[in-house]
């Protein structure tokens, strides 16, 4: 596992990352704009599967 999100009452309020650039900057980018993936994605450990989710939940 590269990253480890942190949410606060099913809100994503941060995330840690290792060597992973591009997640990193993704979370940053869903926490700036209020949107969660479910526990279920961002406990998958892929990034595409978090994208996705970012992608449909900013379509909302």
């Amino acid at each position: 596992m590269k990253s480890v999100y942190h949410l606060k009452q099913g809100t994503l309020i941060a995330c840690e990352t290792l060597n992973s650039g591009g997640e990193h900057m993704l979370s940053r980018r869903m926490i700036a704009e209020g949107l969660t993936p479910s526990p279920t994605e961002l406990a998958s450990g892929d990034v595409k599967v978090i994208k996705q989710a970012y992608q449909r939940l900013s379509r909302v």
